[in-house]
């Protein structure tokens, strides 16, 4: 079961990591996506 409030849903994921891809820096993405740059790091 997934947490209601957890703010890295798949589709989340799945944008951090286009974002990234794309070459955004983690900072920035994690910032837009409001998670921390650890868990972009990930």
């Amino acid at each position: 079961m997934s947490n209601a409030n957890a703010r890295s849903t798949p589709a989340g994921r799945l944008l951090t990591v286009q974002r990234i891809e794309a070459g955004m820096p983690q900072a920035h993405v994690a910032r837009q996506m409001g998670l921390s740059r650890s868990t972009v790091a990930k």
